[in-house]
Formats: C-alpha cells, sequence, structure tokens
C-alpha cells in the first residue's frame, strides 16, 4: 500500500504538459486500481479520487459508514483479487482471476467522472483597496502575480478584492513566463512619499487644529501622507479624532489632558469602517484643492560613494526595476519555499497548463505534500548544516548562511558550479548529490494551490473582466472598477460567501479542450447568487 501511496504522491498520475486535448488522469489511475495490492490501497482509502485531484476515495469502513454498500462491497472484492494475484506467484491463472476481480471496482470508480464537469482553471489577481487606489493612480499594476486557480478553491490570500481576468492572460510566452507553482517572484517596491507644503498647512488647518495642543504639529506631513496612500501610522490619530469629530462621535475632551490622554482616548473609541475609508478620500481631493502635491520615488540604492540613488515612481519605472527579478526572488537562499519556486518549471504553452491543470490542489492537500517534503528535506538540510560547521572555522551565522546556499545549490543541481564548492568536496558525494535529486523531483511533482502567470509588463485594470469584493467595499473602489469598464461585480459578506462567489464566472473559466468551454452548461447548474452584483 505504501508503494501504491508513494506513487499517487510522487505525481505518477499527473496529467504530462505535452497532452493538450487528452486528459490522461482518469484512465491512469483508473488502470492504477488494477495493479497488484491496489486493492488493500482501496479498503484502507488511499484510492485516488476521480472528481478532485490530490484527494482519496473513501475507505470501505467509510462507504459502510455512509451506507454505500455497493462500493464497500466492490472494495472487498478488489481485496480479494488482490489475494487471488499474490497466490498467482505459486499458481499463475489465478493472476488474471484476480485482476478480473478488480476490474468492476476500477470501472466504479472511473464511472464517477461522468457526471463531473471539466476540471477549470480561473485567472485572479488579490489586492486590497489601498494599493488598488494607488495603481489607479499609477496607470495599472506593475508586473502583478497572477494566480492561476481552481473556482472550487480559488486563491484567498493576499487581498480582499479579487480581480478576475480571461484566459488569455494564462497563456505563457516570454513576455509572460507562466510557472507550474507559487515562483515567489518580486513584489510591488514601495515607494517613499513626500508633501509639500501646501499639503502640511491643509492638515495643520483642517485636521489639528481643533484638538489645540492635544496634538503634535509635527505630525502633519505623516498625516498628509497617511491622507495620501491610507496607509497607517501613529499620525493616524488625529485623521480618526476628526473623522469621529466629523460624524458625532467623538467623545467629550473636556477631561482629556495631555498628547497621550488624547490618544488613548481615540484608540479606544475608534471603529474602522467603510466610512472612515470614504472619508479619507474626501479628505485626499481637498488636500489637492488646497495645492498639496505628493510625489514618489523609488529607492534604488547607493552608489560606490554611498549616496542614495533614486528615481521617480512611475509605472514605467516600477515595471522595469520589477520585470528584471524571476521565480525566487522574494524567497531566501536555502529556504524550502524559496528553494522550489527555483525548480518549479515554466509552461511554454496554453495547452501545458491545461493538462497540468489537476497538479492544483485544495488547501488541505497542498499541507499534507508539504508535510511529506518537509520530511525529506529537514534531515538533508540538518545534515548539510551539521557537516559545513564541522569542516569549516566559520562563525556559527556564518556556518549557518553558508549550509543553506549549499543546500539551495545542490537541490537546484548546480554542485560544482561556483568556487566555493571546492571547500565542501569531502562532505558531498554521491549519496549526497542522490538525496538532493530526489527532493528536487518531490519538489517539481507535488501539488500547488495555484500556478502563476507573471507578466512583465504593466496591466490595465480594464483588462480584467470580474471582481469580488467586500460588503463594506468603499465607494472609491466601486467606482475604480466601474471606471475600468468592470461591470461585473459581486459582493460577499463572509469567506465562505467570497468563495462561493468565484463560480459565478464561468465565461472567464478555461479547461482541457479550450478556453472558456464551462460557461453554457456551468450557469445552468449554479444556483442564483448568494452576493450583490453592481
Amino acid at each position: 500500500m505504501e508503494q501504491y501511496r508513494g506513487a499517487y504522491n510522487q505525481g505518477l498520475l499527473t496529467a504530462p504538459m505535452d497532452m493538450a486535448s487528452f486528459d490522461p488522469y482518469v484512465p491512469l489511475a483508473a488502470g492504477l486500481m488494477l495493479a497488484p495490492g491496489s486493492g488493500f490501497a482501496d479498503v484502507a482509502g488511499y484510492a485516488p479520487s476521480m472528481t478532485t485531484a490530490g484527494e482519496y476515495e473513501p475507505s470501505m469502513i467509510a462507504n459502510i459508514g455512509s451506507g454505500q454498500y455497493l462500493d464497500a462491497g466492490l472494495q472487498g472484492l478488489g481485496l480479494l483479487g488482490d489475494a487471488f494475484m499474490a497466490a498467482g506467484a505459486a499458481v499463475p491463472p489465478l493472476i488474471p482471476v484476480g485482476a478480473a476481480m478488480k476490474a468492476p471496482r476500477a470501472a466504479r470508480v472511473a464511472s464517477k467522472m461522468a457526471d463531473v464537469p471539466e476540471y477549470p482553471l480561473m485567472v485572479q489577481h488579490n489586492i486590497h483597496e489601498i494599493p488598488l487606489a494607488s495603481s489607479e493612480r499609477l496607470g495599472g499594476l506593475p508586473v502583478p502575480s497572477l494566480a492561476i486557480s481552481n473556482p472550487d478553491n480559488p486563491l484567498m490570500t493576499f487581498g480582499d478584492v479579487s480581480l478576475l481576468g480571461p484566459p488569455s492572460m494564462a497563456t505563457p510566452s516570454a513576455k509572460n513566463p507562466v510557472y507550474s507553482a507559487d515562483a515567489y517572484t518580486a513584489r510591488r517596491p514601495k515607494a517613499e512619499v513626500s508633501v509639500n507644503r501646501d499639503a502640511e498647512n491643509f492638515v495643520s488647518k483642517e485636521i489639528f487644529k481643533p484638538f489645540g495642543e492635544l496634538v503634535d504639529y509635527e505630525d502633519a506631513e505623516y498625516a498628509a501622507k497617511v491622507i495620501f496612500d491610507g496607509g497607517e501610522s501613529y499620525a493616524s490619530i488625529p485623521l480618526r479624532a476628526k473623522y469621529m469629530q466629523d460624524r458625532g462621535l467623538l467623545p467629550n475632551l473636556k477631561n482629556i489632558y495631555g498628547i497621550n490622554d488624547f490618544r488613548e482616548t481615540v484608540r479606544n473609541n475608534f471603529v474602522e469602517t467603510e466610512d472612515y475609508y470614504n472619508w479619507l478620500s474626501e479628505q485626499r481631493n481637498k488636500m489637492i484643492d488646497a495645492g498639496g502635491e505628493v510625489s514618489e520615488k523609488l529607492f534604488l540604492g547607493y552608489t560606490p560613494s554611498g549616496k542614495a540613488k533614486y528615481k521617480p515612481a512611475t509605472l514605467e519605472n516600477m515595471v522595469k526595476q520589477m520585470a528584471k527579478e524571476g521565480a525566487g526572488a522574494e524567497g531566501f537562499s536555502g529556504s524550502i519555499a524559496g528553494t522550489r519556486a527555483k525548480v518549479a518549471p515554466k509552461f511554454k504553452t496554453a495547452a501545458d497548463v491545461r493538462s497540468a491543470r489537476r497538479r492544483v490542489v485544495s488547501p488541505s492537500r497542498f499541507e499534507a505534500d508539504k508535510e511529506d517534503l518537509q520530511e525529506i528535506y529537514d534531515p538533508f538540510n540538518a545534515k548539510i548544516r551539521n557537516a559545513v560547521v564541522e569542516s569549516s572555522s566559520l562563525q556559527p551565522y556564518e556556518a549557518n548562511r553558508a549550509a543553506e546556499e549549499l543546500v539551495e545549490d545542490l537541490i537546484l543541481g548546480d554542485w560544482g558550479k561556483y568556487e566555493y564548492h571546492n571547500q565542501y568536496k569531502g562532505i558531498v558525494d554521491e549519496g549526497v548529490l542522490a538525496e538532493a535529486k530526489k527532493i528536487k523531483t518531490e519538489m517539481q511533482n507535488m501539488g500547488t494551490e495555484y500556478f502563476e502567470a507573471k507578466p512583465k509588463r504593466a496591466v490595465s485594470l480594464s483588462e480584467f473582466k470580474g471582481a469580488i469584493v467586500p460588503e463594506n467595499a468603499t465607494k472609491e473602489t466601486l467606482r475604480i472598477l466601474d471606471e475600468a469598464g468592470i461591470k461585473k461585480v459581486y459582493k460577499y459578506k463572509n469567506e465562505d460567501e467570497r468563495k462561493s462567489l468565484y463560480k459565478r464566472f464561468p465565461e472567464l473559466m478555461f479547461s482541457v479542450g479550450g478556453l472558456g468551454l464551462l460557461g453554457a452548461s456551468q450557469m445552468g447548474r449554479d444556483q442564483q447568487p448568494q452576493g450583490i452584483l453592481y
């Protein structure tokens, strides 16, 4: 059974990347159920699911408990078939008899696919509302990370707004690399914000003045930045106080003494709502009308003489900086996540993406795969680290860092590529190289929660065709989406509802046969949306 389960976990059922019009998953999975020992695995609950990649069919006990007696009976017959095949070692004619006993169960499980729609994929980009507003001002999204996910298990992190794109965004090319896993590519660089004197004067007069000595007027510059980008800092206290005052929500300040007492009162009484961010947008417009100007610049490092280098934070400059980075840019050398990102192969064609779609698995299956990987990665990492520490005169921190780099080089297959490797020839033998190769193979074959597309350009918001936003999304967010031409927008109240709304975009789903094939049939089966369409 362990051999059977190991073959499944190691990717033997993964669809080959060069098969565009044929999905081999079902025949491979069903065929594997005819193999010797598979009856034992099926009874124990380790037969690959025909409907959910990375999951398993129910065990015999589970089927009996749920009243699926036919399935349980066929599992028992398959188990008997295993016994006949084992006895065939002594009496060869029993082998085909055992195989025949296993065939009904294989056919029964494979038949479940008849009522299951094509395993779909969808392009999404998650973003928070404040960066969304910043992207509009910038003129687009610089080199965004686009998740190619399963609508049944969409990506739910990295932002409470989901922008949904057409299948064409998942087409690999030199300018649109598509990775077979989360590639940990570069994120948008954070710009340094500067405001002019008019912006500071607006804050001092309109925001700070009503509170007299309870605020520090030197914070006006920082408060102006908060008004501009919606970020949070200690300068947000007077902004929150003014918002509450304007809305009649500020407690009586008669008995407040000093700045610290004022700040504590505001913190204890402020409630973050959609209205607060709408109010901030109003103040931003007023600040600009009053002559306030804001400039943003990107820090590019230092010159040889130690002088800081900057460029204006334009869309073009951000794209130039981000497009240079590839997979693993956000990972750390020697880390399991960063290394996996670097070994994940890139797709060459749209057909590759579609045929590999079953590698996109549920979060629970992905966590199980990570645990399996950790079981072989951690001992290898510890062995190399201890060997480096013992064989060098480096300080502990330096030795650990050197070990991390060496582990990554070994797994990437770069052993011998760099000069520093020469000092570790005594600890790297054929056995170590074989372990590293096994880990690399496991990393490449394990499931993933999503593929990642990383267009090396600016992506306009108008390229997206739908959006899913929180029920309390700001007016500015809804305006941005509307002006970008995104008319199909659903609101959600909670995470469960958010997850269900991805299925309201069947026209954006794509699968093995091509693009958008699920639209008509899926729309007819789905229930009416729970969210609100605008």
